[in-house]
Parts: C-alpha cells; structure tokens; sequence
C-alpha cells in the first residue's frame, strides 16, 4: 500500500483539486491510477491537467444506489444491502480489507468506522450475520495493522478516527466469540488514552479529538483551503473524527475559528466509558479485570463531575480553555443515558428536556442552534435516534422511546413514498423540508438509516408482541 498516492499529495494533486474539474473534491481522492507515477506525472507536465487525469486514472462513477424493488421501504432496504456492498483492493487509495464492507452511500465509497456500527444493527436484523463478522473481522485487521480503526479504509484517513464503537461491534456477536477480539479492543483503547487525552486545570485525564496533521483534507481540499489556518485544518480533522461533522458544538459560525481540540465532548467520554466497562468483563484475569472496574468507576466520575449540569438538568461538553461547561443544547448530552453513567435521578431530568426541547415531528432533533452546519438544528441523525431510543429505555422510559422511534419510522416512510429513496440525514422539524446539508448534499443509500430503520422496527414489533406489527410501518 503506498501512502503517497497522487491522488492524495503533490504537485498533480494539489493542481487538480485548485482547478476543481470535479464537483465534489472526493473524487480525485478516489480515483485509480491505471498507468503508474512517472507516466501520470510525464503527462502532467507536457499536456493539461484533465488530459493527464483522463489518460492515467479511473475515475469513481457518479454516487448511484441500484435498486430493482422499491415497492415497500421494506424491499429497498433489504435491496440496498447488496447494492451497498462492496470490496476493496491495493490498485487505490483504498486500504485493503479481507472481507466485504458494506458502505454508507453515495459519495462515501468505503468502509467507515461508526457508521458501519449503526448499518450492522439492521444486518443483524436482516440476518446477514456473515456480514457482520466479516466486518468486525475488517476492524479488527485494521487496529492489528495501524494500532486504531481509522475514519474510514482510505490511505487519506490515517490520522484520525471515529467515535470508537468497535466495542458496540464486538457485543452483536454471540457472547461465546466476543473474547477472540478483547486484545484488538485493549489496543484501540490505548490509542484513545495515548493519543487522545488532555488534563483538565484539575488534573483529570479527559479525552478529545484530535488530529496530528495541520493541512487540508485531500477528499475536501477546496473546501478547507478557502477557510485557512494550519490549527484551523486540524480542528477541521479532529471533527471529522467526532462524527459531528460538522456542528455548533465545535463552530458557532464558520469553520475559522472552530475550537474542538479545547473541548473535551461528553459522548465521547461515554464512549470510552462503555469500552471500560466491556474490558472489564471480557477479560477472565482476575487482575486485568479489576483494573478495568477501578477505571470504569473513575470514568463515572468525571462523567458527572465535568459534564453534568444540575441547574439546566442536562449533561455538556467541558470547554478545556475557559475551565467551564460550552452552553449548546445538542444530543450529545443525552449519551450518557446510553451508556448507563446517569442516576435515575439524572435521567428524569435529561428526559424532561429531551421531551420538551429536542422531540419533534420526524423524531429528535440534534441540537437547539440553527447554525447551517448538517449536525445542527433542524436535522436528524439515525444513529442519534439509536443512542436515544436505548437510552431512554435503559432507563424505564419505554414510552417515549418507542414515540419517537414511530415518529423516526413515520417521517423515513413518507418520504421513502415521495421519493423512492432513503437517505443520510432529515428535517425532523418539517419533514419533507429541505435539509442543512453541510459542506456537501443529501446522500441517498443509506447505510446507517437503514439499518437504524430495521433494527427500530424489529424492537417495536418485539414490545408490541407481534412481528407483524413491523409491516404497519413499512408499507
């Protein structure tokens, strides 16, 4: 695998992505080069650049989703699995993977590392289990080969991450094979405690995101050159590893002066809370395990000594610079009731703003700012719902999960009839409403909200006792 593609760095790269003879600035990213670098680079220099590119490199096909059944929302996701499914090899920028992936959607053509989570809960649901081990298979090679899961299995992906749910991954397997993977878990959790953490002014250990490297983005070149700033590329990085790409959470305004790297984020702290907690189980040395307890109860702590608000009844990120809590409202706050780090007394005061501020129309809205950036006021996000919909009943509040996760189903529904589609994101305040779509438009698939979809309605046909109570839905 070579790490210095042109389609990545250099002087053919950065005069291709300047000149913008693609829409989208992913494309030449991930494209292959079917003649080899001197020929590609001879090109270059003696003929102009969109001879060069079409002469030396396989160009990625326009974002399509192949369907033949879209008669039910049903079909088309039990449809996408396949159409979605794809494999990878050395011949790009691609990195390898031994087992079949499948990809959200769109223009996003590889395995990425949360979302993939969220699509396997509908892959279980479908009873594609084989799926699902050939994926956790994949993340597992890539923590043995680079000592973390990378955002996605692009070589331009190397220096950052994402929300670490390899543990998540590893729990939908049955509990007799959950052990083979305990050192791949033991070591991504050493990258977050390596490389990702930062000490309070009290001298607590937190964890942040975070990148290494302070140059734009290859797959959004454009983009990030016109904002500017070697700190402002790496807080721009670090947000992609958050998942929250991007949000009021770490920019208020524009991406000039985002500030992520000073905020340690309440979900990502549950995150590793819950990877604690699962080493300490799937670990039989008696030493090992209580090593993990001792630094699961220690998590817990700081979960609610940072991060929970008692006069506003709702958890937020800690502001690392200014030693106090941020003041934006988003769902983030809610994740500690995923994880089970609240009290009761907690939830019922998280669920009362969860209910009265964040419940819409189409389901839970992912903040209260309206700030133009996609995971903000008015969008929805499926793995969102997820996270919301267990950690409300984790805690006893199966009514108003199973509401908003009607309300979820109800919005995707209509639309999949208006449109024939399925997609990334939603207006869950007007439903059927134009998105913020961010730094790129809607993308159909899609791989996380569909799998988020089938898992919701096999749940709500479980709690109502009738599986065929799905098919209310889905019709």
């Amino acid at each position: 695998m070579d790490k210095k593609s042109l389609q990545v760095e250099g002087e053919l790269f950065e005069a291709v992505q300047k000149s913008e003879i693609f829409d989208d600035s992913k494309t030449f990213p991930d494209a292959t080069l079917t003649t080899n670098k001197e020929a590609a680079l001879e090109d270059f220099r003696n003929k102009d650049i969109k001879t060069a590119v079409n002469r030396n490199f396989e160009i990625p096909e326009s974002p399509s989703i192949s369907i033949d059944d879209r008669s039910s929302m049903r079909s088309y996701i039990e449809s996408s699995w396949d159409s979605l499914l794809k494999s990878s090899s050395d011949k790009s920028t691609l990195i390898p993977l031994e087992n079949k992936y499948v990809t959200p959607g769109g223009r996003f053509r590889e395995q990425y590392y949360w979302d993939s989570y969220f699509a396997m809960l509908g892959l279980k649901a479908s009873g594609r289990t084989k799926i699902v081990r050939g994926m956790v298979e994949n993340f597992a090679s890539l923590i043995e080969r680079f000592g973390f899961i990378p955002n996605g299995n692009r070589i331009y992906y190397l220096d950052r991450s994402q929300p670490p749910f390899f543990a998540y991954m590893i729990n939908l397997l049955p509990e007799n094979e959950r052990t083979k993977y305990r050192e791949n878990l033991e070591e991504e959790y050493r990258f977050w405690m390596e490389r990702r953490t930062v000490k309070t002014e009290k001298g607590d250990k937190l964890n942040r995101y975070w990148s290494e490297k302070t140059v734009p983005r290859p797959e959004s070149y454009t983009e990030d050159f016109e904002t500017g700033g070697s700190e402002n590329f790496r807080g721009i990085r670090a947000a992609c590893e958050s998942g929250w790409d991007f949000s009021s959470r770490w920019a208020n305004n524009g991406l000039e002066s985002i500030r992520i790297v000073d905020i340690a984020p309440v979900d990502l702290n549950c995150f590793l809370y819950e990877n604690e907690r699962m080493l300490s189980e799937l670990f039989s040395d008696p030493e090992k395990s209580e090593k993990y307890r001792e630094k699961t109860s220690r998590r817990k702590k700081l979960i609610n000594k940072y991060f929970w608000n008692e006069r506003k009844g709702f958890y937020f990120d800690y502001d690392l610079e200014n030693q106090e809590q941020t003041d934006t409202w988003s769902l983030a706050g809610a994740v500690p009731l995923y994880v089970e780090a609240a009290s009761q007394e907690q939830a019922e005061q998280v669920v009362e703003n969860l209910e009265e501020k964040f419940l819409e129309k189409g389901g839970f809205v992912t903040s209260l700012t309206r700030s133009g950036h996609q995971w903000d006021y008015p969008n929805g996000w499926a793995p969102l719902q997820w996270i919301l919909y267990r950690g409300l009943r984790n805690y006893g509040f199966d009514q108003l999960a199973e509401m908003a996760a009607e309300r979820w189903i109800e919005m995707n529904r209509e639309i999949f009839h208006e449109t024939g589609k399925m997609f990334e994101k939603y207006n869950v305040v007007d439903p059927m409403y134009e998105v913020e779509d961010g730094e790129y438009s809607v993308q159909e698939g899609f791989g996380w909200t569909n799998g988020v979809t089938l898992m919701m309605l096999k749940k709500l046909g479980e709690t109502s006792g009738s599986v065929s109570s799905e098919g209310n839905y889905l019709e």
